[in-house]
Formats: structure tokens, C-alpha cells, sequence
């Protein structure tokens, strides 16, 4: 909003029109103290929304929606109770408090129960549409949807599933409603385990050459502190793309602050999910969210750190920059689009701040079918075949407040069932032509549409191909893993960032990337993992690289490290920056870092 005390009458605004609804907690939140919110609005309204008066109240919105939503699920035998005003109140957290937003919540594993038993976990909210937990299952009122649990019911749903003086987890999680516990890991219990569980990264890894590792239990504030779990719906799992995730996200933030007790004085998030659909600026709506809640939490005398996995795509292929754009020298960058991909193929392209009106941009099919040239600033075309959008380049006239614009290239899966219409797969290509010299960098982003740990394989990646050193055909043989220096590819290493990391250090997000236990003594990074620098900086603060590198490989020949599953005494090997984060939360409740102007400089690269 444009102002933090306009969230009240928009709401009222809202319902006024029958327009949908404001997310509650935001209207309550006390002294007006975010200028954030995230809503649920008619297709009717939102396309009126601006010439009414709450179109004069806003200042930035995104859609938030999946772009390929799970299949529906069976529907559990008992739906959760209404939000009223009668709700029991939500558990508050001591001195320190543990967030995870994440897929997956062993809540009844060895690792997170305390010593006189019952689970760590003090609330659990899963954002999902189907309902879970059955009778014990609420749905929050001051978010108005998806289902809450809180510590009591799990205790009693462990001690009801208790044979032979252990915890049957398999008869706990059935009778919670939780059936995507049933596999052997899961994203977020691994998560868990890393940040909070009571048997440390370091139990499970060799101190040495002829040591074998610790089985000694944890004795940190990490493995005593109280959880708080968000459960992100099954459509963001199912869509990689992440189109929905900021909304999802910020709710979540917010619930978990919302457990914070009167003697809470530190909160550590950890976020091992990312997005590749952003400015990539640090400007995203996301970005300056997160940023402005830790400012709230420290007006109310609270540390709130947010750590943010770097993400994978350093090696991917989905990140082009075009560097020194001249008149009548138009650039045509080549993708290999997949067959049998259900989700389309989103290419989003960020313009720099005062340069949209200097670039045209076009899209030939495979075999040089079906063009769609020099499109414009304030232009947008498709190619359609009745009334399907094949593909599609939509390129907005940027805000005047902004420091960079975005445009949109979308082609269509290629993969639709029956006889449905779809665009052909192979290699498509993008002209990108300036009208004055010199431009500054134009970076392109291929959103993220590989398969999440528990979706359906519905997505595949598309890439760009590059001919040039680095990148060519037989670039294995050698294994680069650093763009040449000048690089000599527009398609680049750099500048991977997950969308969700990309502000300024300074500004209280902690972005964590992956590296090599054993390197000859040397922090050697990870090949997958995302590098710096943010995109720009064209008036919005940079990131040059990620804060701190944790290990999630052993080494080159072992990648991957051992983390819990979802029964208590199995162990299972991943790797990946989403385990990386957890690593450094768990620092951040033991020995808390107060981010500052001059965060620590972060292990260089490799040469």
C-alpha cells in the first residue's frame, strides 16, 4: 500500500464491493506497522480494481497463482473446524523460536521431541486447500485458510500411538492426516533436522581421517528452542516456477512471528525454497517484504533473521546476459524448449531502469516458423491457434518509481493431452535489438520447471544453447564451472541468484550457498551452487555474492551429506543450498550475528 494505515480501508473497501477479502492478520496487525498484505480478489474486481478507490490506495500488486496446480487429492474423512471467535489461542514461544516454511513435518521423530517428552514442534500450520489433522485441525482465523494444529493435539496423537514403549510414527502421522509422510524423506524434515534436531550436522560427519563421528546428543539453544512449521500447500511443491510462492510465503512469515511469546527475543526463519521469476534486483515485492517485517519485529524489541537458500542453478543454463547492445546488431539467443512438458516455459527478461523504450524484442518458432517481431515497450502479441496462446511476448511500459522493468516470453507446454493445441517443441529463437549504443547488461531468466521432491514429474527444463567457450557442445569433457573471464557467452554462471536473495546484505536476509567438507583445505563451492552478482545494481542495493557457504557435499567423488528421514534412526543422503541454510540458522540461535553494513565477506571462489 502507500500507506501502512490504508491496509484498514482497503479492507473495507473490499468487502464493501464484494470484491473478495484482506488477509486478517495484516487489518489487525497493531499500530499500522506494514505497508504489506496479501489478499484474495474476484477476477472481476481486480481487473476494475484501479478505478475505484482502492486502486488509489496501492502502490505495487503481483498475482500470486500456481501455473500448473497439483491433482486434486482425496479429500480426509473429517474437515477442520471453522475460525470463530471462540479459537483456542495460539502457543507462544519462550526466549528463542525456530521457523521452517518448508513441505513435510515429522513431527513425532526422536530428533524433535524433548527430554520429558512430546514434540518440539509448537505449532503447525499447513497451507493446503484440502484440509488435514481431521477434528484437532482449525482453521486460523486471522488467515482464513489451510489448517493449524498446535503442540497438545500432536502430544496426545503420539501418546495415543505409542506400542512397545516407542512411538509407532506410522500410526501418529496416519491418524494426524499427514499421508506425504509415508515416504522415506521429505524436503522440510530434513530441513528440520539440520536446523533444530537433536543430533547436529557433526554427529554424522567424520572429525577426522581415523575417527569415526560423534553419536553425543546436542547441547545447543538450537536443540532446545521451540518450532514453528508452515506447511506450504501441494500446488507449490507441484509448480517449481514458483508463482505462487511469495504470497504463500509472506503468510507464513507472519503466523510464525505470530507464536512469538512476550519473552521471545529471537526469531530465525530458515527458507530452503526459491524462485527464478523476479527482478533479481533485490526490488521484488517478496524481497521488500521480508525486509520491512524484520524492521517491524525490531521496533517490537525482537532479532528476526530470515536465511535464504542461494538456489541451484549456477550450472543450469536458464540465466543469459547481454552486455554492449548496439543499433542495427540485433542479439538472437537460441532455446531448446522440451517435449512432454505439461508446464510452460516462462522467460522473463529485466530491463534496465530508463531503457524500455530503447529495445525491441521478437520470438521465431522452431524450423523459423510462426514469428513475432519487434515488439516495443507498451506492446504485446501472441500466437494463437483458435483460442490457445501458443506463445506469447508481453512487454509492459515500466512505473516511473522503479529502477527496472520486466517483459514476459511465454511459450506453451508442449505437452496438453488429447488433441488439445500445443506449440512445437525444439529450439526457439529471441531477437533482442537495442536503438542506442551501449545499453547496460539485459539479463534473461528461464524460470525454474524441473520436478520438487514429492511432485509429479510434470515440468522439464528448458535451457539456452550457446556455442561459445564455457558453454559449447562438449563442454563435460572439460567440466567448467566458472564463466570465462571476459566471458565470451551471453549465457552466464553469474548472476543465478534464487530470486528470494538477491538485496543487499545490509538488509537483513542471509543468503547461504554450498560447498565441498573436503577440499584440500580450501572452501571449494559446490559446482550447483546459485552465485552473485545480483542483476544491476540500477538504483536498487546489490548483492555481490551469498553471506556464507555450508557444506552439502563431502567431496567430489560423494556428493551429498547425511540428514535424518522421516522415521526416527533413518538416514538418508542429500545435498543441494536448500540443506546448506539450516546449517547457518542453527549459528544464527546458538550465537547470534547481528547483520550489519559490513557483513563478513563470504569464502571466495575457486580460481
Amino acid at each position: 500500500m502507500k500507506k501502512p494505515d490504508a491496509i484498514r480501508k482497503f479492507a473495507q473497501e473490499i468487502a464493501r464491493a464484494g470484491g473478495g477479502w484482506i488477509t486478517p492478520a495484516y487489518p489487525r496487525t497493531p499500530g499500522h506497522a506494514t505497508a504489506f498484505c496479501t489478499a484474495h480478489l474476484t477476477p472481476d474486481y481486480l481487473s476494475a480494481i484501479h478505478a475505484g478507490r482502492a486502486g488509489r490506495m496501492l502502490r505495487r500488486f503481483e498475482l500470486q497463482l500456481p501455473v500448473i496446480p497439483q491433482r486434486p487429492s482425496p479429500a480426509t474423512s473429517q474437515a477442520p473446524r471453522p475460525p470463530d471467535g471462540q479459537q483456542p489461542s495460539r502457543p507462544q514461544a519462550s526466549a528463542e523460536l525456530i521457523g521452517v516454511i518448508d513441505s513435510g513435518c515429522p513431527f513425532a521423530h526422536a530428533n524433535l521431541r524433548r527430554l520429558g517428552g512430546g514434540t518440539r514442534v509448537l505449532a503447525l500450520w499447513s497451507q493446503d486447500d484440502v484440509p488435514v489433522f481431521g477434528a484437532n485441525g482449525q482453521c486460523p482465523a486471522d488467515f482464513g485458510y489451510g489448517t493449524e494444529v498446535h503442540r497438545d493435539s500432536m502430544d496426545a496423537w503420539m501418546a495415543d500411538s505409542v506400542g512397545s514403549l516407542v512411538v509407532n510414527e506410522d500410526i501418529c502421522y496416519v491418524r494426524a492426516g499427514l499421508h506425504g509422510l509415508r515416504r522415506r524423506m521429505s524436503h522440510g524434515g530434513a530441513v528440520l533436522d539440520l536446523v533444530a534436531g537433536n543430533r547436529p550436522l557433526h554427529a554424522r560427519l567424520p572429525a577426522g581421517d581415523d575417527r569415526p563421528p560423534s553419536w553425543e546428543r546436542a547441547a545447543d539453544a538450537a536443540s532446545k528452542a521451540d518450532v514453528v512449521f508452515v506447511d506450504l500447500p501441494r500446488d507449490s511443491v507441484q509448480d517449481s516456477s514458483s508463482g505462487g510462492l511469495g504470497r504463500w510465503l509472506l503468510d507464513g512469515l507472519r503466523y510464525i512471528c505470530s507464536c512469538a511469546g512476550p519473552g521471545t527475543q529471537r526469531i530465525v526463519i530458515n527458507i530452503s525454497n526459491g524462485t527464478s521469476r523476479s527482478t533479481h534486483d533485490g526490488s521484488s515485492l517478496i524481497e521488500t517484504a521480508m525486509q520491512d517485517l524484520i524492521q517491524e519485529q525490531k521496533r517490537r524489541g525482537r532479532e528476526l533473521h530470515i536465511v535464504v537458500a542461494a538456489g541451484n542453478a549456477r550450472d543450469e543454463e536458464t540465466h543469459a546476459q547481454l552486455d554492449g547492445l548496439k543499433v542495427g546488431m540485433p542479439v538472437d539467443l537460441q532455446v531448446q524448449v522440451p517435449p512432454a512438458c505439461e508446464a510452460p516455459t516462462w522467460i522473463t527478461v529485466r530491463v534496465p531502469a530508463g531503457h524500455a523504450d530503447h529495445l525491441s524484442l521478437g520470438l521465431t518458432g522452431p524450423r523459423g516458423t510462426d514469428p513475432l517481431q519487434k515488439l516495443k515497450a507498451g506492446e504485446q502479441a501472441s500466437l494463437l491457434n483458435g483460442s490457445t496462446h501458443l506463445a506469447a511476448i508481453v512487454f509492459p511500459r515500466p512505473l516511473d518509481d522503479v529502477s527496472s522493468s520486466m517483459a514476459l516470453i511465454y511459450i506453451g507446454p508442449t505437452e496438453t493431452g488429447g488433441r488439445a493445441p500445443r506449440p512445437s517443441h525444439g529450439v526457439w529463437t529471441m531477437r533482442v535489438q537495442a536503438t542506442v549504443d551501449c545499453m547496460p547488461p539485459v539479463d534473461l531468466f528461464i524460470s525454474r520447471n524441473q520436478t520438487n521432491p514429492g511432485a509429479l514429474v510434470r515440468g522439464r527444463q528448458a535451457r539456452f544453447i550457446s556455442h561459445y567457450e564455457g558453454y559449447s557442445p562438449d563442454r563435460w569433457r572439460r567440466a567448467a564451472e566458472q564463466d570465462c573471464a571476459p566471458p565470451r557467452s551471453p549465457v552466464r554462471r553469474s548472476t543465478t541468484l534464487n530470486g528470494l536473495a538477491t538485496s543487499s546484505a545490509s538488509c537483513g536476509l542471509v543468503v547461504v550457498g554450498s560447498r565441498f567438507l573436503r577440499a584440500n583445505g580450501v572452501a571449494c563451492v559446490s559446482p550447483y551452487s546459485a552465485m552473485g552478482p545480483s542483476a544491476g545494481p540500477y538504483g536498487a542495493p546489490s548483492r555481490e555474492d551469498v553471506d556464507h557457504l555450508a557444506p552439502t557435499d563431502m567431496y567430489r567423488g560423494l556428493p551429498g551429506i547425511r540428514v535424518a528421514g522421516n522415521r526416527s534412526g533413518t538416514v538418508v543422503r542429500v545435498n543441494g543450498t536448500s540443506f546448506a541454510a539450516p546449517q547457518v540458522a542453527r549459528q544464527l540461535i546458538n550465537q547470534p550475528l547481528h547483520i550489519t553494513d559490513t557483513p563478513p565477506s563470504p569464502a571466495p571462489p575457486p580460481p
